[in-house]
């Protein structure tokens, strides 16, 4: 994780509790944001990183992990301002990478509508999307956008079939669909994707295979 400090999503989400120690206390009290964040960057010991990468699965969205990261570990140093204890650490980090995750979404969304151009290098997302389907990365942010606003259903199914490469079958039998369910949800993403950048009949290669 960088060590530039993103702009802020928002309000603490954290809720003040009573004195004394605490787990984090030490890496969570600082002088300021800015001090709370210099020791969450260093070397990750609340390993922020791989809480966003769980997130990001479980969620099923299209977003840069690397700036996630940056910005939940920024959302968590300014909550942990008035931060002391309650709710407990492993919930108060989820709850923070949640909203940052939520705030990045609703970013690029509002830059897509304003036609924000954005001159950062493609992000993990995007690449991925350009290897799978062929989205050249300056339309792949708005195809992300339009794929994360699907039902999480079609969200999962999609991302566990053709991107992680999971048998169709056996994603159908693990989650108690029928296989015909599991192709009418990869193909509500196709669709949504396809639409949103002008690409008609987008296909995964091989996912059928897989099945």
């Amino acid at each position: 994780m960088g060590r530039v400090v993103p702009p802020d999503d928002g309000v603490d989400s954290g809720r003040s509790g009573p004195p004394g120690d605490w787990p984090g206390r030490e890496l969570l009290s600082g002088s300021s944001p800015r001090a709370v964040l210099a020791k969450l960057c260093d070397g990750d010991p609340l390993e922020i990183g791989p809480r966003v990468i769980d997130h990001l699965q479980d969620a099923a969205v299209l977003v840069d992990p690397q700036r996630a990261s940056s910005r939940a570990a920024a959302r968590i140093a300014h909550a942990a301002m008035r931060y002391r204890g309650r709710p407990e650490l492993s919930a108060f980090l989820q709850r923070n990478i949640a909203d940052a995750i939520d705030g990045l979404i609703e970013e690029e969304r509002e830059n897509e509508l304003a036609r924000t151009l954005i001159d950062d290098a493609p992000g993990a997302h995007l690449l991925f999307l350009w290897k799978l389907l062929g989205i050249e990365p300056a339309l792949a942010r708005r195809a992300s956008m339009a794929f994360n606003r699907q039902p999480i259903d079609a969200r999962r199914a999609f991302l566990a079939v053709a991107g992680y490469r999971t048998p169709l079958r056996e994603y159908a039998l693990r989650n108690e669909m029928t296989e015909e369910r599991v192709r009418e949800l990869l193909s509500l993403g196709l669709r949504a994707m396809g639409a949103a950048v002008g690409k008609q009949g987008l296909s995964v290669e091989g996912w059928e295979d897989h099945g």
